[in-house]
């Protein structure tokens, strides 16, 4: 167990083990339950926890519940007996967020939690913490855990801390010490990664020249391996997935055969997932850009498509072309009702697509296999409504059956039209986000509402400008007739 837990936090890539530890933590928390070591964070018992550790591997360290580590449970101690954290209305900021915090801090009605980081997958906000994107005296509470030691400049990290949290906050920084270290070594003018850890290995350790050589001979030694394994993933500048943002979801990119008018939309466990994954252009067509996703599929197949080359061809030219396709998921509609639809072989189960006339629909880490099924069975069983409504209906569908295995976030629906537009702003009929909701699909359906709401106000102001009053009540009258609009105040035109 120790070697293997060893091998697989030093090889597989941390997004990765994020996804998948937490998809097993409830079957190595069954298999680990006892009476002999308490988890604090759960408050559940242990027959023993896991080895951890990245060279030395400690005893007993990893819990099988939380996947929590030493450090992590002392601080969930520390904030349940010497603060107000689980108590207090407070404004919360994670930097570089832990696992086993993060759904407990999310699901807190007391705290308003944000999280932030420039890599990882738990972050709702990406950035530099030397320059963070929020006003002065921002937050409450900072946790900012084993971060520092990764930046180079610490001390300007230190500042901005400093300046988002409130006059009366409180922040938590943890570092890595060793404590049986005589010297602490530090030259900020070492910006390489290799030449530091080989500064760190060399100045601080009294080893001899034969000791060294055995170390640099054994990295060197593993280093080889390891490109040679990796090779392929780095040979062009599209070939490294982990470079590119998750966006594990499921979506559809359909044509109304009646009205010409196209859409996509989407839904993941994924902050924001509408600004990476769906495009489109009236007049043209539609796509949407998944897995670990190439953001250019979006521009890129919208230009080919204007063309005149068919959405089919068009997809097949950028996976040909993208030496990372095997992790991608892409699918295309154009102004023709030309289908294009792609499921690289490495994205992770469950992952499939079907096309259909007019429409494709597509997921990647899904539940189960039933999702693929459900949503094409939902497009077609409700071909009376109109488009933007039927996307919603396949929403429902898939999740029915199960939806993202990691549950639901965002959720994004772009309608356009069947004719090209002059203005850039007249493009999309219909763009609507929800970025962070218990319940994405919930908000995305009454967001709908309220845009059918508007589009008949808008008509009546129209018909009032014609002096069609009997029009005009008519279309008033239908604004209001879908949903209570109990909190809405529909304004005539600015």
């Amino acid at each position: 167990m120790k070697r293997l837990i060893k091998f697989l936090i030093n090889t597989i890539p941390r997004p990765f083990l994020i996804w998948w530890s937490n998809t097993l933590k409830p079957l190595i928390d069954i298999f680990y339950r006892g009476n002999k070591f308490k988890d604090p964070i759960n408050n559940k018992s242990y027959r023993k926890f896991l080895p951890y550790g990245y060279v030395n591997q400690r005893e007993n360290a990893l819990s099988p519940g939380t996947l929590s580590l030493e450090r992590h449970r002392l601080l969930w101690l520390y904030l349940k007996k010497e603060t107000d954290f689980f108590k207090k209305k407070i404004k919360v900021l994670h930097i570089a967020p832990e696992q086993c915090f993060y759904e407990i801090f999310k699901s807190l009605d007391n705290i308003t939690y944000t999280t932030f980081d420039l890599n990882s997958p738990l972050a709702m906000v990406k950035g530099d913490i030397c320059n963070m994107p929020f006003e002065q005296n921002s937050f409450d509470f900072i946790l900012c855990n084993h971060v520092l030691e990764h930046i180079i400049d610490d001390t300007k990290a230190m500042k901005e801390l400093f300046r988002v949290l409130n006059l009366n906050g409180t922040a938590i920084v943890q570092v890595p010490i060793n404590q049986n270290s005589k010297k602490t070594f530090e030259d900020n003018s070492i910006t390489d990664k290799k030449e530091r850890i080989m500064k760190k290995i060399f100045k601080n350790l009294p080893i001899s020249k034969n000791v060294k050589f055995l170390i640099v001979f054994g990295l060197i030694k593993k280093l080889v391996i390891l490109l040679i394994l990796i090779y392929p993933l780095f040979s062009s500048g599209q070939t490294n997935p982990y470079s590119d943002k998750f966006a594990h979801t499921y979506s559809i990119v359909a044509k109304d055969a009646k009205t010409g008018e196209m859409a996509v939309g989407v839904q993941s466990h994924w902050f924001s997932v509408g600004t990476l994954v769906s495009w489109g252009k009236s007049g043209v067509g539609v796509v949407a850009t998944q897995s670990f996703v190439n953001p250019s599929y979006g521009p890129q197949g919208l230009k080919l498509m204007e063309s005149g080359i068919s959405a089919k061809n068009a997809l097949k030219q950028l996976t040909d072309k993208d030496e990372g396709r095997n992790y991608r998921q892409a699918a295309m509609v154009d102004i023709n009702g030309s289908v294009g639809a792609f499921t690289g072989e490495s994205c992770i189960e469950s992952a499939s697509h079907y096309i259909g006339e007019n429409f494709s629909v597509q997921a990647n880490m899904m539940l189960n296999d039933k999702v693929i099924p459900s949503m094409k069975k939902a497009f077609l069983e409700n071909s009376n409504l109109p488009l933007a409504e039927r996307i919603v209906k396949v929403f429902e569908a898939a999740e029915s059956v199960g939806g993202d295995i990691r549950g639901k976030q965002s959720a994004a629906l772009i309608v356009v039209g069947k004719e090209k537009t002059e203005n850039i702003w007249q493009d999309k009929k219909i763009d609507l986000r929800v970025d962070d909701s218990e319940d994405p699909i919930k908000e995305i359906k009454r967001l709908l509402k309220v845009h059918r709401a508007y589009e008949h106000m808008n008509e009546g102001d129209l018909a009032i400008e014609e002096n069609d009053m009997d029009k005009a009540l008519i279309e008033y009258g239908k604004a209001q007739s879908p949903v209570s609009y109990t909190h809405l105040t529909l304004p005539t035109k600015a």
